[in-house]
């Protein structure tokens, strides 16, 4: 018993990592959740993750306010001590930064996640049996051309809208030219993603 009762922490260490738990709470929910919508993005239930974002941001800053106030609450128990715990203001200062890291944190998760969600992506695959000699991808302020693709080969761009247009796509492999629309609608506050395939006998599919 007494020695069960001597492991217990005592106020001053509690203050302490109660800072600390609320500097790492919010900073791995933050993550998690990123990481969980990147892997669900393009499904029906990518809503879900955005909106525990959201709900995160203030309940985050809340949590971060309490680990500030725990850990004051740390320093005036550590300064009436009868022996202060050693490195006493390295340590406050240490807790203090793993408290502010959360805000570059949550801003280049957001960035990340603007990024990503704003991005539409085009896979261009040639299933054929003749290289594509060009590809043109034209629409709300991207022009892009390359090629030639080899046969069996697959190419990805990663676009971003400026504006409101349609997304087309020109194909040219040997004589043969596709013109075709890949998207009727783009613009530049919504991602997606289309992969566009010649197939052995030359016809091309679009899928979303």
């Amino acid at each position: 018993m007494p020695s069960s009762i001597s492991s217990r922490p005592s106020p001053i260490q509690r203050a302490y990592r109660s800072a600390i738990y609320c500097a790492a709470l919010p900073m791995a929910l933050g993550i998690g959740i990123f990481v969980l919508w990147f892997i669900i993005r393009y499904t029906r239930v990518s809503l879900l993750p955005m909106v525990a974002g959201y709900l995160l941001l203030y309940g985050g800053a809340a949590v971060v306010i309490l680990g500030f106030l725990c850990l004051i609450h740390y320093l005036m128990l550590a300064r009436r001590a009868p022996q202060r715990p050693p490195h006493l203001w390295r340590s406050v200062l240490l807790a203090s930064l793993f408290l502010l890291a959360n805000l570059p944190v949550a801003a280049g998760l957001m960035t990340a996640a603007y990024y990503l969600a704003t991005c539409y992506t085009v896979t261009i695959r040639n299933a054929s049996s003749r290289p594509l000699d060009e590809v043109q991808l034209t629409g709300s302020g991207c022009d892009r051309t390359f090629g030639p693709i080899a046969p069996g080969s697959t190419h990805r761009q990663w676009l971003w809208f400026i504006g409101d247009d349609r997304l087309a796509c020109r194909i040219v492999t040997g004589p043969t030219t596709h013109d075709t629309v890949i998207e009727g609608y783009v613009t530049h506050h919504r991602g997606g993603r289309a992969t566009v395939t010649i197939d052995v006998d030359g016809a091309l599919a679009i899928r979303h």
